[in-house]
């Protein structure tokens, strides 16, 4: 089969039947195909060793490790390429836009606290990046803005304990937003 996959265009491949051989003198002239008792083990042995099929991968890993030319390029490839630690803004630069949201109007300080942080595990577990939190500017309520307040706090107690990457108001300041955005660790 891997021989009339090489040797045909998609057109062709789907209505190979008796047609493989003449299709593959006429168009393909410059290819070998290879018979089908061949040992690939054999064809593709370049040094010419004499090693037995039977080996495992665990044997011949472990015969690699002792290699003295593998130790030299392992050890010159960890020397070239150091890993350079990305900084929070920049991960965060590379986040999508709010890939869910849940809005919390109607809610007291407290439950809104609890509810926030069971949405924010629910949407790591679920591989999201990004997601909107949205407080109200508390114009409705007789006290003020109380849930931005108690979500902020949260904001920050779950940024400090490494479950979230980071935090912004929406807009940029809170007196101007009803929303939080969070990013997450995944």
């Amino acid at each position: 089969m891997v021989q009339q996959a090489l040797a045909y265009s998609p057109k062709e491949s789907l209505n190979l039947g008796n047609r493989y051989t003449g299709i593959m003198k006429k168009k393909n002239k410059n290819i070998k195909s290879i018979p089908d008792a061949t040992d690939f083990y054999d064809l593709f042995d370049i040094n010419g060793n004499d090693a037995k099929h039977e080996d495992s991968f665990e044997e011949l890993f472990k015969k690699s490790e002792k290699d003295p030319e593998l130790k030299k390029i392992q050890g010159q490839k960890s020397d070239n390429y150091k890993t350079i630690p990305i900084s929070i803004k920049e991960r965060i630069k590379s986040y999508p836009v709010p890939q869910r949201k849940y809005d919390l109007h109607g809610l007291t300080g407290s439950e809104s606290e609890i509810i926030t942080e069971k949405f924010l595990n629910e949407s790591t577990l679920s591989g999201l990046k990004t997601v909107r939190v949205i407080t109200g500017k508390g114009h409705h309520s007789s006290a003020g803005s109380v849930l931005r307040d108690r979500i902020e706090n949260l904001a920050n107690i779950l940024k400090k304990n490494k479950k979230i990457l980071g935090w912004n108001w929406e807009k940029k300041y809170k007196e101007k937003s009803g929303s939080i955005i969070f990013y997450l660790n995944t």
